[in-house]
């Protein structure tokens, strides 16, 4: 029963975020985005998957408007490629004053404990150790993004990612601490390389939004990132095993591969570049001046 509850809630909570999110972006047709029920349903899946995970204690509340808000913009930029400020900016308020009134779990979250106590903070001094993980998670969040895509921009002449990328990853990290912010980068790219696939496969375009990817690889770091992290250290450990031919060999492969795919979007750079900005055109023009 409690379950069915949570999820009625996470319905109510999809349906809020289709209504107004034409709103937020300023849109000249205020219509919900999607049709009912996609983002309902999603909303009200998330919410289950985040009570079975966390419970629905009082201190939980906060994980739930993190859901909300993470759905929200991956709706958003989904729908329009724009994400709204009042989304990421008051997000990550809410997220730092939640980690510095609840910061509980947050300490226990892939072990800030002991990242704190590195920084000569006691994980005691709730107070202290909430602003840390809060603010801190906030600027890591923001200034990892931020070189990741000035570097890329460097590598390839164009815009590969947004400004909204590294605002997602500021309000992400705000919540969940500079740890988490920092790992769910990889399960980000994981599914943002999938996605791009199917985008490009269902609608011939290289621009697919990377603010979904984001939002679940933060999302999937916070429900499942011991499994995550332990994953990731047999697999270290099995590639490890291999002998050193093999290791050198694989390594040289992997290296060959993103070379390639640099060098192939920066041949392409100024196509892409005009398929982007004619989608901001378009984009645009259903936006109020």
């Amino acid at each position: 029963m409690m379950y069915l509850w949570v999820a009625i809630l996470g319905g109510i909570a999809g349906h809020l975020v289709r209504r107004v999110t034409p709103i937020a972006l300023k849109m000249k047709d205020t219509q919900p985005v999607f049709r009912f029920p996609w983002v309902e349903v999603s909303g009200a899946l998330i919410f289950a998957l985040v009570a079975h995970r966390l419970g629905v204690a009082p201190e939980q509340w906060k994980w739930y408007l993190f859901t909300t808000l993470l759905l929200a913009i991956s709706v958003s930029d989904y729908a329009t490629k724009l994400i709204p400020d009042i989304y990421t900016f008051s997000g990550t308020l809410v997220g730092i004053a939640s980690t510095l009134l609840f910061p509980g779990d947050v300490i226990t979250l892939l072990d800030h404990r002991m990242m704190l106590q590195s920084m000569g903070i006691p994980p005691q001094q709730t107070l202290l150790a909430g602003a840390v993980l809060g603010i801190g998670g906030a600027a890591c969040g923001f200034v990892m993004m931020e070189v990741i895509r000035r570097t890329f921009r460097g590598l390839l002449q164009m815009e590969a990612m947004g400004l909204g990328d590294s605002l997602i990853m500021m309000m992400a990290g705000a919540f969940v601490g500079p740890q988490v912010v920092f790992l769910s980068l990889l399960p980000a790219c994981l599914i943002g390389v999938f996605t791009g696939f199917v985008y490009k496969l269902l609608f011939s375009t290289p621009h697919a939004p990377f603010g979904p990817s984001l939002s679940m690889g933060v999302l999937s770091m916070v429900l499942f990132g011991e499994w995550i992290v332990d994953t990731m250290r047999n697999y270290n450990t099995l590639l490890y095993q291999l002998p050193p031919k093999a290791l050198i060999a694989l390594s040289l492969a992997l290296i060959g591969v993103v070379i390639g795919l640099v060098l192939r979007m920066k041949k392409k750079a100024a196509e892409y570049e005009r398929m982007i900005e004619e989608d901001y055109e378009k984009i645009s023009e259903k936006l109020d001046p």
